[in-house]
């Protein structure tokens, strides 16, 4: 690459993704790090000791990435009511998940 252009991510952002996937090394930390760096659930240690790792991990960086995309994605849905679940449980011969027992007592809130 010798110059920079607007559309340079968007040609090459499949082939650089694959390739940062390619690159595992044996410090590169399990999904579960950045899961709780995400939620809030990790230490300024631990926190800081994976920021160190992703200044010099293209891997962990382009994992790291698509988890916060999906977070990002999944925290703007809404559950699936009953009704539109239905035909999913049908589907995978899947029981519905009982009313917790709070719910059963007083009914639905």
């Amino acid at each position: 690459m010798d110059a920079w252009r607007r559309t340079l991510l968007a040609d090459n952002g499949p082939a650089l993704g694959r390739e940062a996937a390619a690159t595992t090394t044996a410090d590169c930390l399990p999904t579960k790090a950045f899961l709780d760096v995400v939620d809030g659930r990790t230490t300024w240690r631990d926190r800081e000791m994976m920021e160190r790792h992703l200044k010099s991990c293209w891997h962990c960086v382009d994992h790291f990435c698509r988890i916060l995309e999906v977070v990002h994605l999944l925290r703007g849905t809404q559950p699936l009511t009953e009704s539109e679940a239905a035909p999913f449980y049908a589907q995978f011969d899947v029981a519905p998940p009982k009313p917790s027992g709070w719910r059963r007592l007083i009914g639905k809130a």
